[in-house]
């Protein structure tokens, strides 16, 4: 298992594209709670059996920033390393 370890320069984190867009992701969330109402008209839009895939508490996470949390906490972890091939070789 993965030791949890924050990157060295965690600090300045918020000069990161990728915590950029988990903010912009958290802002859109906010949006939809003050006003939920296109969010209402998109769920109703779907059909039931699909609605039934999503329980409430999966609904919930995600209408308080789940998925902007999880960005920002994927970009402050060290991460291994992963040797790609370079373009062109």
């Amino acid at each position: 298992m993965m030791k949890f370890e924050l990157i060295e320069d965690w600090r300045s984190s918020l000069k990161l594209l990728s915590v950029k867009m988990g903010a912009l992701w958290a802002a859109v969330i906010a949006y939809l709670v003050a006003d939920p109402t296109p969010l209402f008209t998109a769920w109703a839009a779907l059909p039931p059996e699909i609605q039934a895939l999503f329980p409430w508490w999966v609904r919930a996470i995600a209408a308080f920033g789940g998925v902007a949390g999880t960005i920002w906490l994927a970009r402050v972890t060290k991460q291994p390393v992963v040797d790609a091939p370079k373009v062109g070789e």
